[in-house]
């Protein structure tokens, strides 16, 4: 994948660069305010327009998605506790975090909250479906996604969606109960990197060839933090939950062209609506699901016969996806009302965050990393259920094992690909360098963000490193530890020394070395002691400068749209479940609009409508479902433009009708000059 990335940077000559200059300053936040426990909480949406790259896929992903079928969403709880430490926990339906973003975010919060940047964590749900450009480095931006270069609107964009989220949540806080747990979940996901995984100590008797050791060498524990709220009659009811469960965002497969939160868009807002249902808020609730050690852990989709021959690359499965999806927030209803009778004031909240360059200061405790980054040659044929073709080109698949073994000074067994074409459009400064390692303790619940991808076994040893320093100063440790894997930033992954040995996809990708994770634990050793100590660490620099080279795909044309239109009234569409994957049945209809830059994607666009006597029409709701853009069974896209306005697209997937009523799109109005349209009535 890099090597036809490298190939593609060829053609941006030194005299066409562009680069964007970005000066962040560290600020002072306000004064925090003692008391009582509060909450607040905000959902915002970051889809963003058609036209743009998919990423985390590199080339195999998509130069140009065409719109959404589960909107990226952003969530974000804000807590203080008694003492006035005030913390915003966002999660994003993102490929990873930013640290550029975090920092720009931090600063522009810290001049109007209580929030200091130590306190703002950025945690990601990994989807393969959202897009990249958003980077705080050139190798990523130029490599993770399907098209290279910094995208300065789209990181506006996201910059400016979260702050005004992290913004609207602190502005409503509530006093508050809180509420910690786990629970497992098995058969939803497997271990894709078995060989790397029976490497590690104490696993060398392991069978690989064992059918069900796939399936039990993952991380199966769903961790909660219930949150809720005093409402107007003074009752506490649910403002939401904020989850982490380990599980790579590739569920729907790397051949789907629309935006997507993947496997967490049906979790996420199952639960919600759920709690909703139940409960009936007078705020919307949220579900705040992020990833943990995801690094070895894939989605347990079927395996495709026709994928078999030539690649093992997933295809576009909805189905499958939902079915782990809803799974996943069945579970989370269990933990989340089973922690009814445990929500308590009393909680107290202890953050520490330090920002250190790895390569300056790469050793700790006589652990050493490499200076330089490298990528190795084994990310060339992608991860195990979604390899390339070129994998099979280069001796079937084993130049991922046998033959990655050349010893290059602190990289171990790692081997290059195309190394001198790598080298000159991947130099070492391109790499990221510089890591925010973070802890935040919520009562007994330990959140751990890292902007690496951690393996199963990676992230046991760090956690247990944690607990040696609180058994050091002689304190229990907390009762959950949870690492947030891509947060912040994203610095690829993060395997153990016996895994990166044997160089598959992860070890390749392990772009510090082979003590990237003895290195992990040692620094997060420290900053828990010096954590269990000061009860608080802030250690930044004063200030930050990026210079990113810089791409625009972002749309720019302006709309000459004098009427919008239905074009293609309601058709249906036979699904077929007699092949692998399914297909799903749907309605659709098409209709003229504006370009894209104009319709805002972020916004509402449609939602259905029925009716008994063709008058009184009410929203279409299929169980605890309501049937709009805001659910997982409306898909929009654009399907072409034309001077001045361009065609669009919505299906609605799974579609379950009453015989009684009879249907209708609305296509929800995109300024005030332009009114709600509506399709012809259908049965």
């Amino acid at each position: 994948k890099l090597f036809f990335f490298s190939l593609i940077s060829c053609s941006f000559s030194k005299a066409q660069v562009q680069k964007t200059k970005i000066h962040i300053e560290k600020l002072d936040a306000l004064p925090s305010q003692k008391g009582q426990l509060m909450a607040g909480s905000a959902i915002f949406d970051i889809t963003p327009p058609p036209g743009l790259a998919s990423g985390a896929r590199s080339s195999t992903g998509k130069t140009n998605m065409k719109g959404f079928r589960t909107r990226l969403k952003g969530r974000v709880f804000c807590i203080r506790d008694k003492e006035g430490t005030n913390l915003a926990l966002v999660q994003l339906d993102l490929a990873f975090g930013s640290l550029v973003m975090h920092h720009q975010i931090a600063e522009e919060i810290a001049s109007k909250t209580d929030i200091p940047i130590s306190n703002i964590v950025l945690t990601c749900t990994h989807t393969h479906s959202g897009p990249t450009g958003f980077c705080s480095n050139d190798f990523y931006n130029r490599n993770a996604g399907a098209l290279p270069g910094f995208e300065p609107q789209l990181y506006s964009f996201l910059t400016n969606q979260i702050i005004d989220g992290i913004l609207e949540a602190h502005s409503n806080m509530k006093p508050a109960k809180i509420a910690t747990g786990q629970i497992e979940i098995k058969g939803i996901t497997r271990n894709r990197a078995i060989m790397s995984y029976i490497r590690n100590k104490g696993n060398e008797q392991l069978d690989p060839s064992d059918p069900k050791l796939i399936f039990e060498a993952i991380n199966p524990n769903l961790y909660m933090i219930r949150v809720d709220v005093l409402d107007k009659k003074n009752k506490y009811k649910p403002l939401g939950a904020f989850s982490t469960f380990s599980i790579h965002g590739t569920g729907v497969g790397d051949r789907v062209d629309v935006f997507n939160a993947d496997v967490f868009g049906f979790a996420e807002r199952d639960l919600e609506w759920m709690i909703e249902e139940k409960y009936q808020p007078k705020w919307e609730v949220i579900h705040a699901l992020c990833n943990g050690t995801e690094g070895d852990i894939a989605p347990n989709l079927p395996f495709y016969k026709d994928t078999t021959k030539e690649t093992r690359r997933v295809p576009v499965d909805w189905i499958a996806a939902r079915g782990i999806g809803k799974r996943i927030a069945q579970k989370a209803w269990q933990l989340f009302e089973g922690l009814s009778d445990q929500l308590k004031e009393d909680v107290n909240i202890n953050i520490a965050a330090r920002e250190i360059n790895i390569s300056e200061n790469n050793e700790i405790d006589g652990i050493q990393i490499c200076k330089q980054a490298t990528i190795g040659a084994a990310t060339v044929g992608g991860a195990y259920e979604n390899r390339s073709v070129l994998t099979y080109i280069l001796d079937d698949g084993t130049f991922m094992t046998q033959r990655a073994r050349a010893e290059l000074r602190c990289q171990g067994k790692k081997k290059l690909f195309a190394a001198p074409l790598m080298q000159l459009f991947n130099p070492p400064s391109s790499y990221p360098k510089n890591v925010m390692f973070q802890l935040i303790q919520i009562d007994d619940f330990l959140l751990v963000p890292l902007p690496w991808e951690v393996t199963i076994t990676a992230g046991e040893r760090i956690n247990n490193k944690i607990i040696e320093a609180y058994t050091k100063n002689k304190q229990n440790p907390p009762k959950y530890i949870s690492i947030a894997s891509l947060s912040n930033d994203y610095m690829s992954y993060a395997t153990t020394p016996e895994e990166y040995s044997y160089q598959a996809y992860e070890g390749g990708q392990t772009i510090y070395g082979p003590n990237t994770v003895p290195y992990i634990a040692a620094q997060l050793f420290h900053l828990t002691d010096d954590l269990l100590k000061e009860k608080h660490i802030s250690e930044f620099p004063k200030e930050w400068n990026y210079d990113l080279i810089t791409q625009h795909y972002y749309p720019s044309k302006v709309s000459n749209l004098s009427e919008r239109m239905i074009v293609q009234q309601p058709i249906f569409k036979e699904g077929n479940d007699q092949i692998s994957p399914q297909k799903e049945a749907y309605w659709f209809i098409e209709w003229q609009d504006l370009l894209p830059i104009d319709f805002k994607m972020h916004q509402s666009v449609i939602q259905l409508e029925k009716s008994e006597n063709g008058q009184d029409w009410l929203p279409v709701k299929t169980n605890i479902q309501p049937i709009d853009d805001e659910g997982y069974d409306i898909e929009v896209r654009i399907k072409k433009k034309k001077k001045g306005h361009a065609v669009y697209m919505a299906k609605w997937y799974n579609p379950e009708l009453e015989e009684a009523y009879e249907y209708r799109f609305r296509i929800l109005k995109r300024n005030e000059k332009q009114p709600d349209i509506f399709s012809k009535e259908f049965r």
